[in-house]
């Protein structure tokens, strides 16, 4: 049942561009017409007879596929960008990396190809997808990652507090990409391998 309401057009367009309440309408009716159309003579039965098996089924369906739908159907905003550039790739240690190399290399042509080998690894001819698999799916190319990143940061919006965590030493990053030694006086690029990162709290 759950499935086929997710795919009722009339419904989904509901999900994304208007509120809860016309949203449950229009839910209402698509559960309606697929009980109609399932050609289950029980299921008609009990729906058609019995009023609260129509409003269980109506309010356990719109309560699964309301906030999914919503969430993937809704236009997007620039604060879904903005979360998701936050977000990063989930690897706090990858976020603090960004910031400490944002915050020498903000405006040179290179990082948005260090940021793209940092978030994504071997993947990192990829674009910065936001909203993955939805119809407001948007891909961001790495000039502009890096230019809002840059605003974030500098913004002080980049890492969520709770996760903030100073580090006094330098190494690589997660992916491998170099780091520069905090309190170094001649500011070199380290490139020992065997140093690791220092183990965050609030990871």
């Amino acid at each position: 049942m759950t499935a086929a309401i997710s795919e009722d057009a009339a419904y989904r367009n509901a999900c994304g561009h208007s509120d809860r309440e016309n949203a449950v309408i229009e839910g209402n009716a698509a559960v309606r017409r697929a009980v109609l159309g399932s050609k289950d003579m029980e299921l008609i039965r009990l729906y058609s007879d019995v009023p609260e098996f129509r409003q269980r089924l109506h309010r356990e369906v719109i309560d699964e596929t309301y906030p999914k739908l919503h969430e993937l159907l809704r236009p997007l905003s620039q604060e879904d960008i903005d979360t998701a550039l936050c977000a990063w790739n989930g690897n706090i240690e990858s976020k603090h990396a960004v910031v400490r190399y944002m915050k020498d290399h903000a405006r040179e042509k290179d990082t948005a190809a260090w940021l793209a080998q940092e978030y994504g690894g071997s993947n990192s001819n990829s674009l910065f997808v936001v909203r993955a698999g939805s119809p407001e799916e948007t891909q961001l190319p790495w000039p502009k990652v890096q230019r809002r990143l840059a605003q974030l940061i500098q913004e002080d919006r980049s890492i969520p507090k709770k996760n903030r965590t100073v580090l006094t030493t330098s190494t690589q990053s997660p992916s491998g990409k170099l780091w520069r030694k905090e309190g170094s006086s001649t500011a070199r690029w380290q490139t020992r391998k065997n140093w690791t990162m220092p183990r965050l709290s609030n990871r």
